[in-house]
């Protein structure tokens, strides 16, 4: 796992697969162990496209999220539910930082005259 430098970090565990969830918390485990202090997670229980096929409780997850300090949320990759929200939820955490300056320059300018070219 790369976390070096790491300002955020989003864990996605299949609600389907219990064993997944549990190798979410392993996951979780070391980065609070190795990553930079102050990194933001997410939990991100996905696939709740398969409610009938659930193996990981709602209410267990976010206690476990909660207990962390995490942001959670259940998603759906294949219906899209959720996945704007998820990464509004992290940028929202992410400390604000200024952006440097490039020289680029991002107003609109006129492009110049066309000239006409005998060649």
């Amino acid at each position: 796992m790369y976390y070096r430098n790491a300002n955020a970090a989003i864990i996605v565990y299949d609600i389907s697969n219990y064993q997944s969830f549990e190798r979410a918390q392993k996951w979780i485990s070391e980065l609070l162990e190795k990553a930079n202090s102050g990194i933001i997670l997410a939990l991100c229980g996905n696939k709740n496209d398969l409610e009938k096929e659930r193996k990981v409780n709602f209410e267990d997850a976010q206690k476990y999220a909660d207990s962390i300090g995490s942001i959670f949320l259940e998603v759906s990759a294949k219906t899209n539910h959720n996945i704007d929200n998820l990464f509004e939820a992290l940028a929202y955490k992410l400390p604000k930082i200024p952006i440097e300056k490039t020289g680029i320059s991002m107003t609109e300018k006129k492009d110049p005259e066309p000239r006409n070219c005998s060649c």
